[in-house]
This record gives structure tokens, sequence and C-alpha cells, in this order.
């Protein structure tokens, strides 16, 4: 299922809502992952299943998602991207129905953040970063991405701010897709202490990736 491609047209409303997710450009056209080990292909068609029935998974008891692989570029983070990009196609024109303008920023329809970059923002930065305001969202849009959510050691701040993040939204139902190279959760816990970790993983599907890296390989 290929939701972009070089021949799609992104139109002003899709592109305001692809930036106001915070995805990049260059993740706006599409290409189909290949899978190059034979491990994943049951993996790679979980995960194209929950991609093509997004808006039941993420309305149903367990809508977490964790993606986990050992691989450093697997496809762990560009899968995380399709469902995000799922998501926009498939809310864009219900959102748009009445002619809002497309500068109103009352949609929260979904959010990336890469958690070492977000972290150091937000850290660094405070009040006066876009950190903020993506911490603000990340609590309550309607589909979120924590993208390498182990990748550095957590501060007590780091863990205080994605522990609120993930409490409230598990508090209010929300769905949450987390990528980690952590392919146990006591290996996440290790990193993220106990309460985070359950948190995490006892209210994800987990869907792990055991090829190598696919950075630059497409399927034509």
């Amino acid at each position: 299922m290929v939701i972009w491609n070089e021949n799609k047209k992104v139109n002003e409303y899709e592109g305001h809502l692809l930036r106001r997710a915070n995805i990049p450009m260059y993740q706006w056209i599409e290409d189909e992952l290949r899978v190059l080990n034979t491990d994943d292909t049951e993996s790679f068609r979980r995960l194209r299943t929950i991609r093509e029935n997004l808006s039941d998974f993420l309305t149903s008891d367990k809508n977490n998602l964790i993606i986990c692989g050992q691989s450093v570029g697997c496809g762990k983070t560009a899968w995380a991207f399709k469902m995000l990009l799922t998501q926009i196609e498939n809310n864009w024109k219900k959102i748009y129905a009445e002619e809002f303008k497309i500068t109103d920023e009352q949609f929260d329809i979904a959010l990336f953040l890469s958690a070492v970059p977000f972290l150091f923002d937000l850290k660094q930065f405070g009040n006066n970063s876009n950190a903020r305001e993506f911490y603000t969202r990340a609590k309550i849009t309607d589909l979120l991405v924590i993208d390498d959510i182990v990748s550095a050691e957590m501060s007590k701040y780091d863990y205080t701010a994605i522990y609120a993040i993930v409490e409230s939204r598990n508090l209010a139902h929300l769905p949450t897709i987390f990528t980690t190279n952590c392919t146990t959760k006591d290996e996440m816990t290790k990193h993220l202490g106990v309460r985070l970790t359950d948190r995490i993983w006892s209210t994800a599907e987990i869907i792990e990736i055991k090829g190598p890296s696919l950075r630059g390989l497409t399927l034509k």
C-alpha cells in the first residue's frame, strides 16, 4: 500500500498537516521497503496489515506499537513514517471538509518526535523553542511517534519529560508508536526503569525487525 510516490502532488492541506506533524519533506515521497531477511517476512506483513487498517488499530484496546530491531537502519523509522502518512491520508479530507483555513493550528492528528534532539532542545531552550510546543502537543495529538526512545542515556529531566508524555497518553488512551533498538522488555528496563518501561511495553504490540540496514534500498 503506497500512500505517497513521485507522481503524487501533495496539496496545500496535506502539506500543512505534514509540516505540522514534523515530517521531513524527503519522507513525503515514499517507496516500498524491501525484505532482506526472510525472518522479517511476517513482521513486514503485520506492519502492512496494521497500516492498511490503521484506524481500527488505533482505536483497539491495545493501540500502541513498538517497532524494534537491533540493526541501525533496518526500517523502524521508515515504518513509523508510513503510519503517520497513512494517518494524514485518512483524515485530511475530514478536517478540511468545512473549508477551514490551512493556517488553523487546532488540528493535531499526527506528530513525529526524534527523542534525542527533542529532549536536547527541550532542556536547552525551554519556552523559547518549538520543543516546548511539541511537548504540549505530544500529550494530546491523535497519533504520536517517539523515535529512538533509548538511543542515548536519559537524564532525570529527560526521563520526567518522556514519562509525562507517555502517562498522559496512556490515561487518555491515545496511541503512540515507539521505535527502539531494545528487543526485550528487560533490555528497555535497563535504560528506562521499571515504571516507564511497563507503561510502554505492556500497552503495545511489539514487532521486531531482524534484518540489516535498508538505507538506500527500495523495491522498484
